[in-house]
């Protein structure tokens, strides 16, 4: 009987398989050129894969094992993220490895190497999980025996973090916005306890709340506005005694039906490169095509950690980069925060924050007879009827949204014209002039004011005898707004106004980053997508996600930017670049060794000939 006939390869095999020995090529050219700054010496550079030698071996005795390095590592963990349906396991990792690259290929990589005798040797599970026990045990910050031990593994495990992200980051940025946002992750272990917390309670706005008198942390799940606010000694005591996974801690998630449930696992902070919105025939645009919206950098920290600090040092170590920030697009939950921990800082770094606020952020606000609206001063006569406007959600009708856009148009006409930002002297100061001084309304106080407004059509205030503000006068002076509260949601655009809502909708890009990292069809970061537990190897694997979505992107983007009309200067120059050119040069799929042929290939990396 003639031997049973091995599964046919069909066209879509080849392609696949030509995808992943071009992908291949282009996982190498990542990992060879993550390198940056040795965190132990800034005066030197150090690439990646040295970075992670550093802690892969238990100690310096004993004789190295042949075979696997942290660079065959790297390589096959960024290979499963794109094949072997999306799973990040070690078994995935080498099945992938030993089934389905080429023979030539294992002995260039190292998956076959000569063992002590001089004989083939094929890369096995356990070298690959030895590895990953190495570095989980060497580079954990939380298991080091003191704070400077702790301190030593966090720079290093930061390097190797930002090292292999801004390895992507090959088309220089075009503009200056961002978007920033969080997510939860699971972990694959269990904790040991039940959620302390309620998942359903309330996020509070800090500077409504003295927050002073307790001890809460909080956590908040970015994909929607849900979030929980327990103890700091009970979130700590949950990652304690979860013996599984010391970093892992409670959180809150929004759930498929719309509301919050708990989960245990990690928080994903992501800043993302977003369009510029421009000026094109007349209108304001944010164009997609400009450049690649790429992740520009992660943090990984528990569920329930507060996003400030997380955020902003994402953001110091963009600017470090002699990157610039101009524009940052969040969530309300970033504005949920004191004003001196968020508003504040980013001021104080020339950001200009652009966020949405909520039905209860509306009111009106009093600054020495001013009125201040959504982080704006206007005319104390501003009507009633005009300051606590709500902005449709997302079921309004057509007219509902019409509406409110008329009312935002006529309400800004006695909004004050800025003469100064919080960000132009980096000190959160601005400077306003009554809008009747700037030609926006009349006012019975600035002689002239009301005839030119009639002849304008405009509107026209009477303010009563006894009025007093320190912004009305018959020479109404430039007034400064000293670094406040009230200031909380000052913003570059005029809230609610359509070139608001076109700055503000660039926050979905963020959104659909995080769609496409959980996606079933893409990348999907579920609960069981890794098995991989602790700070090292869970950031290891979501740093893999994210390079491997920025590869995908950097390839969209240039199929997009080509087919448009327009010709954009970043694609043009991507088309030459080493990560777009990479090419395999097996075009129609393996070749179907017979023993002799293996035998004799082995025998052209050194393996001795068979007796």
């Amino acid at each position: 009987m003639p031997a049973t006939n091995p599964t046919k390869r069909t066209d879509n095999d080849a392609q696949t398989i030509e995808a992943l020995l071009t992908h291949l090529q282009r996982i190498e050219y990542i990992v060879d050129a993550a390198v940056i700054d040795d965190p132990e010496d800034p005066n030197q550079q150090v690439s990646v894969v040295e970075l992670l030698e550093r802690f892969e071996r238990t100690s310096n005795r004993g004789r190295r094992k042949q075979g696997a390095t942290v660079r065959l590592f790297l390589i096959l963990m960024l290979l499963c993220c794109r094949f072997h349906t999306k799973t990040l396991q070690i078994r995935a990792m080498h099945q992938l490895a030993v089934g389905n690259l080429p023979r030539d290929l294992q002995w260039r990589l190292g998956i076959i190497t000569l063992d002590g005798q001089g004989k083939a040797r094929m890369l096995s599970e356990k070298q690959l999980n030895t590895i990953a026990q190495n570095l989980n045990a060497n580079l954990d910050p939380q298991s080091a025996d003191s704070e400077e031990a702790r301190e030593y593994r966090r720079r290093n495990l930061a390097a190797i973090r930002d090292a292999l992200i801004t390895a992507t980051h090959v088309v220089p940025r075009q503009g200056t916005s961002y978007a920033v946002d969080e997510t939860g992750v699971w972990s694959w272990s269990l904790s040991q306890r039940k959620p302390t917390y309620k998942a359903e309670a309330e996020i509070i706005d800090e500077d409504e709340a003295d927050l002073a008198t307790t001890t809460d942390c909080e956590g908040h799940d970015q994909d929607q506005e849900s979030a929980f606010v327990a103890s700091d000694e009970r979130c700590s005591n949950v990652r304690r005694e979860a013996k599984q996974c010391n970093f892992a801690a409670w959180g809150s998630k929004t759930h498929k039906n719309g509301g919050s449930s708990s989960f245990y696992g990690y928080g994903l902070h992501a800043l993302v490169r977003v369009p510029d919105v421009i000026k094109r025939g007349g209108k304001a645009i944010a164009d997609p095509h400009l450049e690649p919206l790429l992740v520009e950098q992660i943090a990984l920290t528990p569920a329930s950690t507060d996003i400030v600090d997380p955020t902003l040092d994402m953001i110091h170590r963009t600017l470090g980069r002699g990157l610039v920030i101009g524009d940052l697009i969040g969530d309300r939950h970033y504005s949920y925060k004191k004003y001196e921990r968020w508003a504040l800082p980013l001021a104080k770094l020339g950001i200009r924050q652009v966020l949405d606020m909520r039905a209860r952020d509306h009111g009106p606000k009093d600054y020495k007879g001013a009125v201040i609206l959504d982080g704006t001063p206007h005319c104390p006569m501003t009507p009633q009827g005009l300051r606590g406007l709500e902005r449709p959600g997302l079921t309004a009708s057509r007219e509902e949204i019409d509406a409110y856009e008329q009312l935002i148009t006529e309400r800004e006409q006695y909004a004050m014209r800025r003469k100064k930002t919080a960000q132009q002297d980096r000190d959160g100061k601005t400077r306003w002039l009554c809008p009747a001084a700037a030609g926006k309304i009349g006012c019975s106080i600035l002689p002239g004011s009301v005839a030119a407004a009639r002849e304008a059509g405009i509107p026209v205030v009477r303010p009563p005898a006894d009025h007093e503000s320190v912004f009305c006068e018959p020479k109404p002076p430039v007034v400064q707004i000293p670094a406040h509260v009230i200031m909380k949601y000052q913003q570059a655009e005029y809230y609610g106004s359509r070139p608001w809502l076109i700055s503000f909708n660039r926050r979905t890009y963020v959104e659909s980053i995080f769609g496409n990292l959980k996606n079933l069809s893409t990348r999907s970061i579920k609960r069981g997508f890794t098995r991989f537990i602790g700070e090292p190897l869970m950031t290891l694997a979501l740093v893999a996600q994210v390079v491997d979505y920025n590869l995908k992107e950097l390839e969209d983007w240039h199929a997009r930017a080509s087919a448009e009309p327009r010709e954009y200067a970043a694609a043009t120059a991507y088309s030459s670049h080493p990560l777009h050119t990479a090419r395999t040069e097996h075009t129609f799929g393996f070749q179907m060794l017979t023993h002799e042929q293996q035998i004799q290939l082995d025998q052209q990396h050194g393996a001795p000939v068979a007796a």
